[in-house]
């Protein structure tokens, strides 16, 4: 599991950085929700309950799609308005 810490590690960096600089409006009210969905996901594959897992992630990405159409719905409405 360090290889998985690790890259887990930089991914999170990353996004962190992308989250903080280009995804604000969509991110902004979800991140609590989105890390604590990461914290599950990498605790079903800890225990290696690959159902739980594949449902942690299928609801995490579920969320993610919901909040970027939200977001870009809601820029398309500011944007025609101005």
């Amino acid at each position: 599991m360090p290889l998985l810490a690790e890259m887990m590690d930089r991914v999170l960096g990353r996004w962190d950085r992308i989250r903080r600089y280009y995804f604000n409006g969509v991110l902004s009210h979800r991140v609590m929700a989105a890390q604590q969905e990461h914290r599950d996901i990498l605790a079903a594959l800890k225990a290696r309950d690959y159902a739980s897992l594949e449902a942690h992630v299928r609801g995490h990405n579920r969320g993610a799609l919901a909040a970027y159409i939200q977001y870009r719905d809601r820029a398309a409405t500011d944007g025609s308005s101005g």
